[in-house]
């Protein structure tokens, strides 16, 4: 059994570090003979899949930044986001409306937002499947191979949505070199723990199965100044000291459990079944003010007759969606401006500002080689399911939220076929691909302005339906051994419909107002498609 790496890093380490700095250096390395330093400082031969295949990247005609998993984790490369530290031209920024989305620009393309109606500018490959929305992308790099990124439009092998570039992220495959594995802990401030382990497995000659799982614990790096006392009656008279009392607690932490199961079985000689399921999983409380409150509902058309920092937080849960159940946007008609509350339990607990997102990615790949070179059919199914409460205002007081939903699915095949042709003469890489995605994301947006809020809510909210498919081809021919001509054609088709639902509705969950169609009747419904082709 070969154990690559059993590590623990611990406080330990800062002692041995202050040993060393206190240490004196009395020896220094003899220089690498000439001779010697071309073999031990080259980079060797890196391949790369720019083109569809393994090639070198000294051979391949398009601009990429590579690093092995080796090389991300020497530069102490723990998430994707990181890679932009170490490409030119390349840059990453958390979305502003998820912690587990990323914004991808390369050269200037970039799409900033990771709405499911619009597509991003850098198309996002996974172990050669393509990942539709970001969610989830910001999590740790867990036993990657390698990350390629490729700059500029990569249109007729890649095609959709990389107008800008690719990243291209491949993760380790079972082997059948033996038993192998790895594990790692860490500790940190605030509490952090983190733990990853990794098994390759082999059983007999035909199947190997590679595990690998992360897990990370930290506590919150913020403190709560105050709280509803769990007794706090909401209305007019209410005495602020007995309402609201000290805590303490701790605000901001982060729970993110990932896990990688790959299969891979020899059917022959020459074809090959790998099958993958990877689960991600990420909750945070957020950081503001409207925290882990805990309230009694007193009587839906209560007024506020002084406006104070305390009563405007009692004006907010007086409105506030939030603040009717656990999720106010399901319990229509239960209450009313005469009846009160009658939904679920007059005591609820308020959504805090939260992140809460998980993925499912389920792969399958059939790899065959043939007389002119290889043959693969490539599907893949991803789910996608994010709640997210943000506190847009920033200020100690409970003015404005949106709560955002999605939960969405993509379905991908892909037929290919590369090889050479017309003795080697001849490149070529062709293929079929189709991709559907299906959905809901929606908004809830909440404004309390003044001491007498209205108590209306902006919902917009989206079923999200689109095909796309598309069937490409590239040929290069090798004229001679310094000149190679280039050329390739792909054809798109692009269909997508979209169910809106965006109104202005009452805190009961009835429209008053419709933005893009429809009416306050029917629902503020608008159905809108698109469809498009194109040969490039």
């Amino acid at each position: 059994m070969c154990i690559t790496a059993w590590r623990l890093n611990a406080a330990l380490l800062a002692g041995v570090g202050a040993f060393a700095l206190a240490s004196p250096v009395f020896a220094q390395e003899a220089p690498v003979p000439a001779d010697e330093a071309t073999d031990e400082t080259s980079l060797g031969e890196i391949i790369v899949q720019a083109r569809r295949v393994n090639e070198n990247l000294q051979d391949v005609p398009v601009a990429v930044t590579a690093f092995t998993g080796e090389q991300l984790e020497s530069k102490n490369v723990v998430r994707i986001g990181d890679i932009a530290q170490f490409t030119p031209g390349f840059a990453i920024q958390p979305s502003p409306r998820n912690a587990t989305a990323l914004t991808l620009s390369i050269r200037g393309q970039a799409q900033n937002d990771v709405l499911a109606t619009v597509d991003p500018s850098i198309g996002t490959y996974v172990d050669e499947v393509y990942w539709a929305r970001a969610y989830g992308l910001n999590a740790g790099l867990l036993d990657v191979a390698n990350v390629q990124v490729l700059k500029g439009p990569q249109g007729t092998l890649f095609g959709r949505n990389t107008s800008g570039g690719a990243l291209l992220v491949s993760t380790g495959d079972p082997d059948f070199e033996g038993i192998s594995g790895r594990a790692t802990a860490t500790y940190g401030r605030f509490n952090e723990r983190s733990g990853e382990a990794v098994l390759n497995l082999p059983i007999g000659e035909t199947i190997a199965v590679r595990g690998a799982f992360k897990l990370l614990k930290r506590d919150g790096w913020a403190r709560e100044v105050a709280t509803l006392t769990p007794g706090g009656v909401r209305d007019n008279t209410t005495n602020p000291a007995t309402v609201f009392a000290p805590t303490g607690r701790r605000l901001s932490d982060r729970d993110e459990l990932q896990g990688r199961v790959k299969v891979l079985v020899n059917l022959s000689d020459s074809t090959q079944f790998l099958a993958s399921g990877e689960w991600y999983d990420f909750d945070s409380n957020g950081l503001g003010r409207q925290t882990l409150y805990k309230i009694q509902l007193n009587q839906a058309d209560d007024n506020v007759a002084v406006i104070t920092p305390i009563n405007r937080y009692i004006a907010y849960f007086q409105t506030h969606p939030n603040a009717v159940g656990g999720d106010a946007h399901n319990c229509v008609g239960a209450r009313t401006v005469t009846s009160g509350p009658t939904c679920e339990s007059t005591l609820v607990d308020s959504l805090n500002p939260s992140s809460e997102t998980q993925t499912q990615t389920y792969n399958a790949k059939l790899t065959s080689d043939t007389v002119f070179g290889q043959v693969k059919l490539i599907a893949g199914y991803r789910h996608v399911e994010s709640h997210t409460l943000l506190d847009l205002d920033g200020s100690s007081l409970l003015i404005h939220s949106t709560q955002a939903n999605i939960d969405l699915e993509q379905y991908s095949v892909e037929a290919q076929a590369t090889g050479k042709a017309f003795n080697d003469l001849i490149d070529f890489a062709a293929g079929l691909t189709y991709f559907r995605e299906t959905g809901t994301d929606g908004t809830f947006s909440f404004t309390n302005s003044g001491g007498n809020p209205t108590g209306t809510v902006v919902r917009q909210n989206g079923i999200v339906e689109g095909d796309a498919f598309g069937m490409y081809g590239q040929a290069t021919a090798h004229v001679s051994d310094r000149l190679s001509l280039t050329g390739g054609l792909r054809y798109s088709i692009d269909d997508k419909r979209l169910t809106m639902g965006t109104a202005v509705v009452t805190r009961s969950g009835n429209p008053l107002l419709c933005f893009l169609g429809g009416t306050p009747a029917t629902g503020c419904v608008a159905r809108n498609k698109t469809s498009s082709s194109a040969l490039s």
